[in-house]
């Protein structure tokens, strides 16, 4: 094996012609994108080979060479090969992708229908392996035969050294390949005691909790501890499931090595800064492709902050089996790193499996699907601020390009642990800010393109199927989302019926607002998975994930209605988003077309009447409760374990409970009451008396009550983007208050500095043409800054009322609430 050298020159003495051939010769010669054993740490890696004979060629000088995918040669993960780089004739370069020296390690990732390209230093094509078959595996290599001139999948990787060709087996045909599938899938019904239509089996299913004990190295495991906040993979040495609190009673035995990494937004960082348990993604198949944990190969533990009731994921993947929609298998574990306690989790299937993806949508076609998860940093592509713009604009001419924050590696700081949600919540906001910025900057230099640039750097990423789909993927996100809305009230200018699956995007908008779901598309565009099946003129559907929030006070802070949480059970399945149906890109323009709504009821009623008030679900429901009483009482994210019993296992409707400094909501009981409200929804719209239409809602009215004929006091008009609130003057454009629900901007000022928030220094002046006081604020991304309270509403609109920057300031600001409040 040989590694490209980084001593050896050029001997001058050879001719021109001969260094010619050489450069003719090389080509690339192998590929793992999925990894090998005892090379690379198990990550991708490329080998290229110069095949003349040692007596009649030179060595070859590399520098200026470009290897890249099929993100081309201008990205800024391209490879170009440094000034020392060689290859000498007969020899095997060996590079590993991914590795800690960018100068030395390309940094892209090859996907399974990426196609390796390599340039000579003048741009000339030298090599390229075609697009790959999407049949790699671990320890399986795309290698060039020499017999057959082609590149090959092969069984015996041999990363430097002379290929050897072992074909995989001829592929499966659709119908094996289903079958397949189908049987993988039964593997883990007994499992997740859970079939098909989420109901638990009659007999055989596990029980409510087992416990998940892995091995591995302890460095390793406090190395990627230490470095959490880096999303960095892991190897760990083997796992074994065994009955809850009896080791000695093993259910199944995984022997080979896999893989984990932490993963998370909000609830990596915030475990993190907390001190408490974070989530984490495991690959169980990574060196083993035949080993699964009961067909599950890659799956995540989900921790339970925000949910106080341990069982709000638990419960609505069942609810949306029920209902016939793609969804997550979950069940409890508790896991175990080296016999070491870590915490109780929902261990959740990915939905990145083609098993999971069958069962979703079992005619799919296996050469034209794919799934797209929409990140929340592609949110408001397009939409943001000039403040935002300025400094994307400041930053384009650097010379050096590091990796953006939004991406997982070493680049990113550590999270500190400050055990205190308020510096947790800031420093989780300076972070999130840092990451939108460099969307940005990022959607600056891809040409303001939104479709493209979200798909190629991972914002809304492929994470199964073909590539092909990501041309149709990028019309679909600058028609639909990115900068585009309603431009109506009837969202005149929207043809989203031609490009989804109607029915099946309502019966979702149909779950989410029972639920109280604000943490979704239905809500903030947040939370989901875009699947596309490949039949002809089915278009999009939803695939629905994370469901922590469901039913809780957070439904209301997203949508900055914090005045609404003790009634939000009324909240009127009329207007069951935020603001405005046109203000929303995907349900409003199926919502305001009156007859798509009278089919949206129609599903809000059968799912009410057939799932949300079926007595055996609600029985499953607090059966689960009472078996992982025990567990969740004492578990790190249970703040208020003196109150469980009482509250969440009550048979009772008594949903709402405020304890001054903490309000809580008891899951169990709101479901009824809520379901106990929406049935009285239905019952007056079906009578003609329901007490204001949606003509009679004014369009910036939050958590509209359905029982009141009266508006609720508006928050924030035109989201804080009206004629002088929102401007290029100001640093801090208009955001959402969510404390008082009043418009805020300002600007930068030092002499802020030494003076705490709320105060004002001698001589402080307000903004010109307003009568609004300033005052000082310290905000951890800014700096100090001079805040006023925006003048007050006239009417008149300056943007389209949807910039990102100050949506997700009042989002974050909401978080920051809430928390302090008690409410998660």
């Amino acid at each position: 094996m040989c590694r490209y050298s980084t001593t050896i020159a050029i001997a001058t003495t050879f001719s021109s012609a001969l260094v010619a051939a050489a450069a003719q010769a090389l080509r690339i010669s192998e590929i793992a994108d999925k990894g090998s054993s005892n090379v690379c740490n198990g990550e991708d890696w490329i080998e290229l080979f110069l095949p003349l004979a040692a007596n009649d060629a030179p060595s070859l000088n590399l520098s200026g060479y470009v290897l890249h995918d099929d993100k081309g040669p201008e990205d800024e993960d391209a490879f170009v090969f440094p000034a020392s780089a060689t290859i000498g004739p007969g020899e095997y370069a060996l590079l590993c992708n991914g590795g800690a020296d960018p100068t030395t390690s390309p940094q892209f990732g090859i996907g399974g229908n990426d196609q390796v390209t390599l340039l000579d230093p003048s741009g000339q094509l030298t090599s390229t392996t075609g697009p790959l078959a999407d049949r790699g595996e671990f320890d399986v290599s795309f290698a060039y035969d020499t017999t057959s001139g082609s590149y090959i999948y092969t069984t015996s990787p041999t990363p430097g050294d002379e290929n050897a060709i072992n074909p995989l087996p001829v592929p499966e045909t659709v119908e094996e390949m289903r079958v397949r599938l189908q049987d993988q899938n039964k593997l883990g019904m007994s499992f997740f005691n859970m079939d098909d239509s989420g109901r638990p089996l009659s007999e055989g299913g596990f029980d409510e909790m087992v416990d998940m004990r892995m091995t591995m190295d302890p460095e390793l495991w406090d190395k990627m501890y230490d470095e959490r906040s880096y999303e960095l993979y892991t190897t760990f040495d083997h796992a074994t499931i065994t009955k809850y609190d009896d080791p000695s009673d093993v259910l199944l035995e995984l022997p080979d090595a896999g893989r984990l990494r932490p993963k998370g937004q909000s609830t990596l960082a915030y475990g993190t800064c907390m001190g408490r348990t974070i989530p984490y993604s495991i690959d169980f198949d990574r060196t083993n492709p035949d080993q699964t944990l009961f067909g599950v190969q890659r799956a995540y533990l989900r921790t339970h902050f925000a949910d106080p009731s341990f069982a709000r994921e638990w419960t609505q993947h069942r609810m949306l089996a029920r209902f016939g929609l793609p969804h997550l298998r979950t069940r409890k574990v508790r896991f175990f790193i080296n016999d070491e306690f870590i915490g109780l989790y929902d261990l959740v299937e990915a939905p990145d499996q083609d098993y999971v993806f069958q069962r979703s949508f079992p005619d799919f076609g296996p050469n034209s699907y794919a799934l797209f998860k929409v990140k929340t940093l592609s949110l408001g592509c397009g939409k943001y601020d000039a403040s935002t713009l300025k400094r994307a604009a400041g930053r384009l001419d650097e010379t050096e390009s590091p990796p953006y924050a939004f991406e997982r590696g070493a680049h990113r700081d550590i999270i500190p642990v400050l055990k205190d949600w308020t510096a947790c919540a800031y420093t989780f906001f300076e972070n999130i800010a840092k990451e939108f910025d460099d969307v940005a900057l990022a959607y600056m230099r891809g040409g303001a393109n939104c479709g493209s640039v979200l798909i190629s750097e991972g914002m809304v990423d492929r994470d199964l199927g073909v590539k092909e789909l990501e041309g149709t993927m990028e019309v679909f996100i600058n028609k639909h989302l990115a900068s585009n809305g309603c431009i109506d009230s009837t969202c005149s200018n929207s043809d989203l019926v031609n490009d989804v699956n109607v029915d099946q995007f309502l019966k979702n908008f149909a779950i989410m607002a029972a639920v109280l779901n604000s943490d979704s598309p239905l809500g903030n565009g947040n939370n989901y998975y875009l699947a596309h099946t490949g039949n002809e003129g089915m278009g999009w559907s939803i695939v629905q994930y994370d469901h922590n929030g469901i039913m809780s006070t957070a439904s209301a802070e997203i949508c900055n209605a914090g005045e609404c949480q003790e009634e939000m059970v009324k909240w009127s399945i009329l207007r069951p988003t935020c603001r405005a149906l046109e203000s929303n890109q995907l349900a409003g323009p199926l919502l305001t077309d009156e007859s798509l709504r009278a089919k949206y009821l129609i599903y809000v009623q059968q799912f009410v009447d057939e799932i949300m008030t079926d007595d055996a679900l609600l029985k499953q429901i607090h059966n689960h409760l009472v078996a992982i009483k025990d567990e969740a009482v004492k578990n790190d994210w249970n703040d208020l374990s003196i109150v469980y019993e009482s509250l969440e296992l009550s048979d009772g409707v008594d949903w709402y409970h405020d304890f001054e400094v903490v309000k809580y909501v008891a899951f169990l009981p709101a479901l009824r009451a809520r379901a106990a409200e929406i049935q009285k929804q239905l019952r007056a719209i079906e009578a003609g008396t329901f007490p204001r239409s949606l003509d009679n809602i004014d369009e910036n009215e939050v958590c509209v009550d359905w029982t009141s004929t009266d508006a609720r006091r508006t928050i924030c008009p035109q989201n804080c983007q009206y004629e002088g609130c929102y401007g290029d003057e100001f640093d801090v454009s208009g955001f959402c208050s969510p404390d008082d629900g009043k418009c805020y901007h300002g600007v930068k000022d030092e002499r802020c500095t030494e003076r705490a928030n709320m105060q004002r220094y001698s001589g402080m002046t307000n903004f010109e043409d307003s009568d609004k006081i300033t005052f000082c604020w310290q905000d951890p991304t800014l700096g100090p800054l001079k805040l006023a309270e925006c003048p007050t509403y006239e009417g008149d609109k300056s943007s389209d009322g949807s910039n990102v920057s100050a949506r997700y300031i009042g989002f974050f600001l909401a978080v920051v609430v809430t928390l302090l409040s008690g409410n998660l």
